[in-house]
């Protein structure tokens, strides 16, 4: 007993106190740890999912832009051509006149190049200088040809031209008000002669219009300087992208996030589908399977053998003879019969297999159909891109010429493919 009549803690409790406050400790610093890690690995789950979130809208976005920057270049023409003419001819020994017409050819580089289906006007601006020998020269005749690469034709157009009359007080007026920019050199004396030849070219899809020749027919005419100008004529969808660019990209852009973003997100329901229905399908056929399985037990033929145990047994006792006798009675177990439900079987697992080379062969053919019809959206497609729709009938043509070309592509590559199996069959078993 200590003082004050409180009595000391033993040695034992000590250690037990001990022990229970360590126990304690060890207890908390592990479900502090166990909450921690359970944090730190939610927190990483979260941080990762996020990054994959906006890594994934970024590279929707920027695979949209992309798409629609493909579609716009590959689709909008350049809306302008303004390229120069350098007219040559051949000049005369014996004078200074020129003993041929100025011809000049164009080649389109391949930034340059008409797209099929779009109409273009297509026109000549001459600068000729206001000299007497062009005021007294009149009219004159020039002409324009296109071209492919191989000389075929494809376009031919002649004009006649004059300069613009102007009388002699206003040709004073205007020497006398630009004075200083003709002294100075920012201006000279000259006159602007505009021809145009094609109001609505559209190049041959066989034959692509790559060269362009200019002639003058004319061996008097002085000219400064011949531009060519090609003008896209843009209708329906290019005019919308050409003039409200904003409106147009926007629109692009966001119907092609729309489309990827379906497609991921469908994607991801068929990527996670599967499980679920694997479990169904095996729990499904567990269920089908058992009360087969009891069926075929509850209704299996009876062993005979008891019964014939048991004649034995009575005729032993009731005969004292000595010699045991092998008993006749026993007769083999006789052969199972096939019962009814084994026949339902069979002709359940028949129908099960005619239903579905059935169904495999109505899925084969839906899938045939549904190519067919993609093929021929795609080649349609192509088509009115490339032609447009101002001329149906040039437009079946071609798509008749597409799938006829590509029906033969596919069938000798069929045949390629026969022969291949044929020679496989051949090493195999020749």
């Amino acid at each position: 007993m200590a003082r004050g009549g409180r009595q000391m803690p033993s040695q034992k409790d000590l250690s037990s106190s001990f022990h229970a406050t360590k126990a304690h400790v060890q207890r908390t610093l592990f479900e502090t740890k166990a909450n921690a890690t359970v944090l730190a690995g939610k927190t990483s789950h979260l941080l990762v999912s996020f990054l994959s979130t906006v890594l994934t809208v970024v590279l929707v976005l920027a695979v949209s832009v992309f798409l629609y920057g493909t579609f716009y270049y590959a689709y909008m023409p350049v809306e302008l051509h303004n390229l120069p003419v350098h007219l040559q001819f051949q000049p005369c020994p014996d004078s200074a006149l020129r003993c041929s017409h100025p011809v000049a050819k164009v080649e389109l580089k391949r930034n340059q190049k008409l797209l099929q289906g779009q109409p273009y006007s297509i026109s000549l601006k001459l600068d000729i200088p206001d000299s007497p020998v062009n005021e007294d020269h009149g009219m004159f005749m020039s002409c324009l040809r296109i071209s492919s690469s191989k000389g075929d034709q494809i376009g031919e157009a002649c004009k006649s031209s004059i300069a613009p009359y102007r009388s002699p007080l206003l040709r004073n007026l205007e020497t006398f008000s630009y004075s200083p920019a003709l002294l100075t050199g920012w201006s000279s004396q000259k006159q602007e002669v505009h021809i145009n030849y094609f109001s609505n070219f559209q190049t041959d899809p066989h034959a692509p219009a790559e060269v362009i020749t200019v002639e003058i027919q004319s061996k008097h005419i002085q000219i400064t300087e011949v531009r060519l100008e090609v003008h896209a004529e843009l209708k329906g969808l290019r005019h919308l992208m050409y003039r409200h660019p904003w409106f147009s990209s926007f629109l692009g852009v966001s119907t092609n996030i729309l489309i990827l973003s379906t497609i991921i997100l469908v994607s991801w329901a068929r990527f996670l589908q599967p499980e679920e229905t694997e479990t169904v399908c095996e729990l499904s056929e567990a269920k089908t399977k058992s009360p087969t399985v009891e069926t075929a037990q509850e209704k299996k033929p009876k062993d005979p053998k008891p019964v014939a145990t048991k004649e034995v047994l009575s005729t032993t006792k009731a005969t004292p003879a000595p010699e045991v006798t092998p008993a006749p009675e026993v007769s083999p177990a006789p052969e199972v019969t096939p019962t009814p439900e084994v026949t339902r079987v069979k002709q359940s697992l028949g129908n099960r297999l005619k239903w579905f080379l059935i169904k495999l062969l109505f899925k084969l053919l839906l899938q045939s159909v549904m190519l067919f019809i993609l093929a021929a959206i795609v080649l349609g497609s192509y088509e009115v891109v490339v032609h447009g729709l101002d001329n149906p009938e040039l437009l079946l043509e071609a798509a008749k010429e597409d799938t006829l070309f590509l029906a033969e592509f596919v069938g000798e590559k069929a045949l390629i493919l026969v022969d291949l199996l044929k020679l496989m069959k051949i090493k195999l078993y020749g």
